[in-house]
């Protein structure tokens, strides 16, 4: 991983008609191969005319404060339907009974993928799947159903974690469904019962 050092980044003013102060700085990423990488970001802290140099520095070190403690972890790059497709499907599919197998082929056919696979890992909330499953509950699918979503979805960031290709937290651990409604009770007949349900 590349080594995490103190940054105060670069301040420089840009622009003529109405000049701004921009702030530079580098951040880790991670590669979809696993690895680290870095690139430099910027941001616009304000209007030379509404702030002094020493403004701007202040600003920036505000900004730059959560990365300096370590608060910060790499993003990653990857989208959440090419790590499936790439690592997740080829790698955790062999392991699993047949049943499981076809039964996550279908859920991600049909719900995780269109719902998330244009997403980057790094950019799906707990938020995010907490309303994906509110929807499909609306939508009358059954308390399994949803508990199948937040299953498979935890499985599948918790894999990308050990595999090293998320360093977050897992968002799905925090997903809460609906009441489960009771089943109601089936009705057996007692043996007495049934000479006399024949002959009726």
């Amino acid at each position: 991983m590349a080594r995490r050092r103190y940054q105060k980044g670069s301040i420089r003013k840009r622009g003529t008609r109405n000049p701004v102060w921009e702030l530079q700085w580098w951040v880790d990423f991670l590669n979809t191969d696993g690895t680290i990488g870095r690139k430099r970001e910027s941001l616009i802290l304000g209007n030379a005319s509404e702030m002094t140099k020493r403004q701007a520095h202040k600003a920036a070190d505000e900004h730059l404060r959560p990365l300096n403690l370590g608060k910060l972890t790499p993003l990653s790059t990857l989208k959440f339907q090419e790590f499936v497709e790439t690592h997740f499907v080829p790698n955790v599919f062999p392991v699993l009974k047949n049943s499981t197998r076809r039964n996550y082929r279908v859920t991600l056919n049909n719900h995780l993928l269109p719902a998330f696979g244009d997403r980057r890992l790094c950019d799906i909330t707990t938020l995010e799947i907490q309303r994906f499953v509110l929807q499909k509950s609306a939508a009358d699918l059954g308390w399994e159903s949803l508990d199948r979503f937040r299953n498979l979805m935890s499985r599948i960031f918790a894999t990308a974690k050990k595999w090293g290709h998320f360093l977050g937290d897992n968002p799905a651990s925090g997903i809460e469904l609906p009441q489960k409604m009771p089943v109601r009770e089936k009705r057996i007949l007692d043996p007495q019962q049934i000479p006399e349900l024949l002959a009726r």
